[in-house]
């Protein structure tokens, strides 16, 4: 098995020899008591090893995850901002976040930002659900739903697209793949627009 990283492909590695090893199977015995206090063996050091991971997840998550109070839209003006509210239990949210991670690296950070906030109420689900769909980008968490009751959002995900001055140019309720070429032709062209100095 192999979750990637440096330190994780020494755990796992750690059982399947283990487990290859004390499988009971290879005797012809058959699956006797030594056997089967092998298998437990084994089997508790796959539930340790994995808890292990989620921990070291759910850790990586937790550091790249900021309050709502630290948030605040003049940070990145001068900056084309792609501003989308999701929560774990949105199922369009699963075909965004490949979309955006993808977004992220196409652009210099100087120019385009990408950030997401959060309104699950429960953090853990939040952290459950950027185990399964990793982010690249920002992530604000909202639990209150203050900032989306500013936004008046009316469903999820919910994707603002803000020009360089700080302005709401568009609004997309949901996230369609069909639409993906829309979305991208209209930050281009903010891109592609000059911040007037006042």
């Amino acid at each position: 098995m192999n979750f990637g990283g440096n330190h994780l492909p020494i755990i796992t590695t750690e059982i399947d020899f283990v487990c290859a090893n004390q499988s009971p199977y290879n005797s012809r015995i058959g699956l006797d008591k030594l056997g089967k206090l092998m298998m437990h063996q084994c089997l508790t050091r796959i539930i340790f090893s994995l808890a292990l991971l989620l921990t070291l997840v759910s850790v990586a998550d937790a550091s790249s995850i900021k309050n709502i109070d630290q948030f605040d839209l003049k940070q990145f003006y001068g900056k084309v901002v792609y501003l989308d509210f999701w929560a774990s239990w949105c199922k369009p949210c699963r075909k965004s976040f490949p979309w955006m991670n993808d977004m992220v690296g196409r652009y210099p950070e100087q120019e385009f930002k990408i950030v997401t906030i959060n309104l699950d109420r429960d953090p853990e689900a939040m952290h459950e659900f950027l185990a399964r769909v990793p982010a690249q980008f920002d992530i604000y968490h909202d639990p209150a739903g203050t900032l989306a009751e500013k936004f008046q959002l009316q469903g999820m995900p919910t994707s603002y697209l803000i020009d360089k001055s700080g302005q709401v140019v568009s609004r997309h309720i949901g996230f369609q793949t069909r639409l993906i070429a829309e979305y991208e032709a209209e930050i281009e062209a903010l891109l592609a627009t000059q911040l007037l100095s006042i």
